[in-house]
């Protein structure tokens, strides 16, 4: 075997190692949970509590259950006290964790004070800003709604602050803007929201 013929062997040896990492690489974007699945104590090690906004149905109520689960104490933020304090005892007769409950209604300005009294002292590890509301019961454009855009901006921004603090942040989108590769296309169907929430979280 001559000189020529091993460095074209060697040549040959990197460039298939090159695509071997590549399908790697692939492979792990694609199953990402094989490769690396989160123990059930990950996101309790981030903070003891997780702030859940709308936590009383759908996604959010989900979301409080299966952190519970995982070992986080919640703080459940919603509009209706009664509703709050019905959810707040099943997770606690459920999982065993501590349940806080704030009552407030995000159309009104005047609530972040309150939430920020009740949320002193809590080592907040996760948000799950998932809270939704109407600007006005009539229903209008949204087009139409003064400010819009900085109201918008303005809520976010609160909703992300726990984020500087290197802490866990879920945030629920209606419709991504953006064109993604074919294997990340949205699908239109629907999970029930504690199969989406359980999906998300291992």
């Amino acid at each position: 075997m001559g000189f020529v013929d091993l460095i074209l062997i060697s040549l040959g040896a990197i460039v298939a190692l090159v695509y071997v990492l590549k399908f790697i690489k692939l492979v792990k974007i694609l199953f990402p949970k094989t490769w690396c699945p989160l123990s059930r104590s990950f996101f309790s090690s981030l903070g003891e509590w997780a702030v859940i906004t709308g936590g009383t149905d759908g996604i959010g109520r989900a979301y409080a259950f299966e952190l519970a689960k995982r070992g986080m104490n919640i703080v459940l933020i919603s509009r209706t006290l009664e509703k709050l304090n019905k959810v707040a005892k099943e997770i606690e007769d459920d999982t065993g964790r501590s349940v806080k409950v704030i009552a407030s209604d995000f159309t009104r300005e005047d609530i972040y004070e309150n939430i920020e009294d009740n949320l002193k002292g809590l080592d907040v590890g996760i948000l799950v800003n998932n809270v939704g509301m109407l600007f006005s019961p009539i229903p209008c454009r949204f087009l139409d709604v003064e400010n819009l855009d900085t109201v918008f901006v303005d809520r976010f921004s609160r909703g992300l602050q726990a984020e500087y603090g290197y802490k866990g942040v879920i945030i629920q989108a209606l419709i991504i803007k953006t064109i993604p590769l074919w294997v990340l296309h949205s699908s239109v169907s629907q999970e029930k929201a504690i199969d989406y929430v359980k999906n998300r979280l291992s």
